[in-house]
């Protein structure tokens, strides 16, 4: 019997509910650059994002209001 082995899996999503649900690290792209690479609590949290990262913690801000 194999070992287990830790399992990625890349999956690209516009919906942000469907991110929280089922992502664990989000890598936000915008023109094919990285914009932001964290963790999922971290990228959704308004003043880790807005520090890191304005482009993505603007998308969030317009697609969450």
């Amino acid at each position: 019997c194999a070992p287990e082995r830790p399992l990625t899996l890349v999956w690209a999503s516009h919906n942000l509910g469907q991110v929280k649900r089922l992502a664990t690290r989000v890598i936000y792209l915008e023109f094919g650059q990285v914009m932001a690479d964290l963790p999922l609590d971290d990228f959704f949290n308004p003043d880790l994002l807005a520090e890191h990262s304005p482009a993505a913690h603007a998308f969030v801000q317009g697609e969450l209001s």
